[in-house]
């Protein structure tokens, strides 16, 4: 019989990143009357989750543990911090996501008891927080290779020893993700008033 208990469930925002391509901080981009951290908030909180928190001590939100681990290292910091059963994770960068495609990813991923993504996109993501997903984590952190090269891990390789699964999206729009000034003005043009 399945579990009919409510999974608990934080937002988590991605807004860590240095947006050395778009030259300013993402999270303070204006997408109409709201910034994107502002937005991305918004968002999550509207899918039902517990909380929502914000991962980028640049954006005030939960510091990175180690240097220029890219996305991962946002989630590595945020479970040090926080107490859950699943994450859904969403980067500042995405001004067409909205809060019914990150519901289709929750509730994907509540009834199936696994990570979920669309496209074949990386994120946004919901992620189960198991045994598994830590230990990849610290693992990974702390491995000869990423002290030598400075490299994290990919979001592709946790994805791929935690079995997540990739569900269709067909909106691709939702998937835009805006790292350049050229490509926020193209976002910006597909936002309906």
């Amino acid at each position: 019989m399945a579990n009919l208990a409510t999974t608990h469930c934080i937002g988590l925002v991605l807004a860590g990143g240095r947006s050395s391509r778009m030259g300013q901080n993402k999270a303070y981009l204006q997408r109409q009357d709201q910034s994107m951290l502002e937005y991305a908030s918004a968002q999550l909180s509207a899918c039902d989750v517990d909380e929502v928190v914000v991962s980028g001590s640049n954006s005030g939100g939960i510091a990175d543990i180690v240097d220029d681990g890219g996305p991962l290292a946002g989630i590595h910091a945020a479970l040090s911090q926080l107490d859950t059963q699943a994450l859904l994770v969403l980067p500042v960068d995405m001004p067409l996501m909205t809060k019914q495609q990150l519901s289709l990813l929750k509730q994907a991923g509540e009834t199936n008891a696994t990570a979920q993504y669309f496209n074949q996109v990386s994120l946004p993501a919901y992620i189960p927080v198991t045994d598994q997903l830590t230990n990849f984590l610290e693992n990974a952190f702390s491995s000869q290779h990423f002290i030598d090269s400075g490299r994290g891990p990919s979001l592709r390789q946790l994805f791929k020893v935690i079995n997540a699964q990739s569900i269709d999206l067909d909106c691709t729009q939702a998937l835009i993700n805006t790292n350049t000034p050229e490509q926020w003005q193209q976002s910006q043009q597909l936002i309906k008033p």
